[in-house]
């Protein structure tokens, strides 16, 4: 576990300035006019650097200028200043003089050329006020009210210092997309092999979406084209479609029906996908994706994040495989998503990079699913694990059945039959129909704890024993059971399953009281199906649950 979280944090470490380099990022000040930045004609006010001008509450079309300061202790000496990613187009001064810039602006301030790449920029030894305050200022144009220096790592220093932290953050950039990169691919080849594993196939496109991410935030697009909209395509098409790939990858690693939560993101992500072809095409449409899309998305995201935090909680206390990692994952990000948030409405004097959290909070995922794949190797290699569906043979099952008996408390079990199973096979084929078996296993994995055994017990039959339930709880896990199987879909194929609840009574044979849940069984089978009967009287838990006698 740790060596791949050591290696993510190395990854997505922040630029830090080495001994020399002067870090800029911080407080600097705006005007929001073209009157010139050396002049003292209209007002200046504070601003975080990094930071794009909407996320600060900044709504202004045209040209700024954003100026901050920093001492030079040497004369003589070549310095130079290394400018993140700015929008949209910019120019640098220092103490009044240019030294370069990004884009084309006209003399009258309007954007000819977008371009948003960082760059070094040495500055004339006769500009540089060695021993004083040295002014830097950018003129910028802001793009329908987007704007500002929106990357961290702004540094001033000397020029071979100052190239070479350059050089190690793209190093770093590039090392954390190579990693998200070979992360869906390995999840890829892992899903062709066990396909029936899904969280495979919906962790690969998580990554790969957060590698076109990092790659179009840090600008690696223009490594291809020079064409600004193709880096912003990189950038907003993989950010729209995460809440899709978040909520896909919890619903599957937990088992948890989620097909109202996918639908309605697929929804919202064509919407997106739409407005942001129609802003590129239309410019005037920009400030509609920039000030309604993009904060919903984040919204969405957020609420997204919540929803998975909560499913990955509930997995946590029920002891399921893998969570424990993702705790921490979350854990870890959600302190530094905290602390980043402080430092931009100044409560915090240093900025802590969330990115950094972040990519902690992926390595746990990866970790998490290296768990339970190892483990689920293990078992296949014992011969304890039923290899289409994942669950317990009955080898497997009947030797962690003695520990279960001898344990303290009510135990309860739970046997199922998929529905109409014949039918599947007959009128789809023996294919469908291990699909079907396969995803049912995948689903009761999903949902039960660690501690609970579910086991195949014959062709489409499933037993599932469940220690510390009283009745009552017992029928609450079977209709928790029927509700994500009802809601499953395989390759266009639904399916159901009908169910028998029964508790085992002092020192009663184990094959008494499968047998008593087995009558139960068939007796939901009499009743129509898709539903549960319990073996004695027990309360009714939601409107597919009855007791029957005997």
């Amino acid at each position: 576990m740790t060596p791949a979280l050591l290696f993510a944090l190395v990854a997505a470490a922040p630029l830090v300035p080495a001994d020399g380099v002067i870090g800029l990022d911080g407080t600097w000040e705006a005007r929001l006019s073209d009157e010139g930045g050396t002049s003292d004609a209209g007002p200046w006010r504070p601003v975080r650097v990094p930071g794009n001008f909407p996320f600060q509450g900044i709504d202004y079309d045209g040209v700024a200028w954003l100026r901050t300061t920093f001492v030079v202790s040497e004369a003589g000496q070549d310095y130079a200043v290394r400018i993140p990613p700015a929008a949209n187009a910019y120019e640098v001064f220092i103490n009044g003089t240019k030294v370069g810039g990004r884009g084309r602006l006209s003399p009258a301030g309007e954007l000819l050329e977008k371009d948003l790449r960082g760059q070094v920029y040495r500055l004339p030894k006769e500009a540089l006020k060695p021993g004083e305050a040295n002014t830097l200022l950018l003129r910028l144009r802001t793009f329908y009210g987007n704007g500002g220096v929106i990357a961290p790592g702004t540094l001033a220093g000397p020029e071979r210092l100052v190239r070479d932290a350059t050089d190690a953050a793209l190093v770093k950039v590039s090392m954390l997309v190579a990693l998200f990169l070979f992360a869906a691919f390995f999840h890829l080849l892992l899903y062709v092999a066990r396909t029936r594993e899904r969280h495979y196939l919906s962790f690969a496109l998580l990554a790969s979406m957060l590698a076109f991410v990092t790659a179009g935030i840090n600008m690696l697009g223009y490594v291809v084209t020079t064409n600004a909209d193709f880096n912003a395509y990189l950038v907003f098409v993989p950010l729209i479609v995460l809440p899709y790939a978040f909520i896909t990858f919890f619903s599957d690693f937990y088992g948890q029906p989620a097909v109202l939560q996918r639908k309605g993101l697929l929804a919202f992500g064509a919407v997106g996908l739409s407005s942001l072809v129609a802003s590129t095409a239309h410019h005037p449409l920009y400030p509609f994706f920039e000030r309604v899309v993009m904060p919903l998305t984040v919204l969405v995201l957020a609420v997204t994040l919540v929803i998975s935090t909560s499913w990955t909680a509930r997995a946590f206390f029920r002891k399921q495989r893998g969570a424990r990692a993702i705790v921490v994952g979350l854990a870890v990000y959600a302190a530094t998503g905290v602390m980043e948030l402080a430092w931009t409405f100044s409560l915090l004097p240093v900025r802590v990079d969330s990115q950094v959290g972040f990519a902690f909070f992926i390595a746990a995922m990866v970790v998490a699913i290296s768990e339970r794949f190892a483990w689920l190797h293990r078992q296949v290699e014992l011969g304890e694990k039923d290899a289409l569906t994942g669950c317990l043979t009955r080898h497997g099952f009947m030797e962690r059945l003695p520990a279960v008996l001898a344990g303290e408390g009510p135990l309860s079990c739970v046997l199922l039959d998929l529905d109409h199973f014949k039918r599947i096979n007959d009128t789809l084929g023996h294919l469908a129909g291990d699909r079907v078996l396969a995803s049912a296993g995948y689903v009761l994995r999903g949902v039960l704890r660690e501690s609970d055994l579910v086991a195949r017990w014959g062709g489409e039959e499933f037993l599932v024993v469940l220690p510390g339930r009283t009745p009552a709880l017992a029928l609450e896990e079977a209709e928790r059971l029927r509700s994500a199987l009802s809601q499953q879909e395989t390759d266009g194929i639904s399916f159901t399953a009908s169910f028998g609840v029964a508790t085992r009574r002092p020192g009663e044979a184990f094959e008494a009281w499968v047998a008593r849940a087995d009558n139960a069984m068939y007796a939901a089978k009499t009743a129509g199906r898709n539903c549960i009967r319990a073996d004695e009287a027990l309360p009714v838990v939601g409107e597919r649950a009855a007791p029957v006698s005997g």
